[in-house]
């Protein structure tokens, strides 16, 4: 299990746009909610501050969170085909990986991907839940 997630740790990593979609995904997450805080919006029982208090941030985040899960399938897409295009899939085969390991590896990198998505809106949720809910004490 450990040599296929470093296996596909060094394949993705060496990718060059692997980096930059995670990185743009990061960014613009982060931009999409800081600019959505600073919006002074309220209709008479809505407001766009209340998004940012606790328990609805929980439901918010990851609303926003999901607009940019198309990056993270252009990722996806982009390391399946780099396999069949670069022969690296027949390549591990050759050099004694079963076709399921490297399936295997697959869902290992897909999981690995979404950890690192709960992880971002987990951090998000907590630096915002508690900078708005502290703002409103004062």
């Amino acid at each position: 299990m450990k040599k296929l997630f470093n296996l596909e740790k060094i394949k993705a990593l060496s990718y060059p746009p692997f980096k930059t979609l995670m990185i743009i995904h990061f960014l613009l997450f982060f931009l999409v909610i800081l600019v959505v805080s600073r919006i002074h919006f309220s209709i008479p029982g809505f407001s766009v501050k209340g998004l940012y208090q606790f328990p609805n941030i929980w439901e918010f985040f990851p609303w926003v969170a999901s607009w940019f899960n198309i990056f993270l399938t252009i990722v996806l897409i982009t390391l399946v085909g780099n396999e069949f295009s670069f022969k690296t899939f027949r390549q591990n085969v050759i050099d004694g990986l079963d076709r399921n390991d490297l399936i295997k590896g697959k869902l290992i990198l897909i999981f690995t991907i979404a950890v690192y998505t709960f992880i971002m809106v987990l951090i998000a949720v907590l630096i915002f839940g508690l900078i708005f809910g502290i703002s409103l004490l004062f």
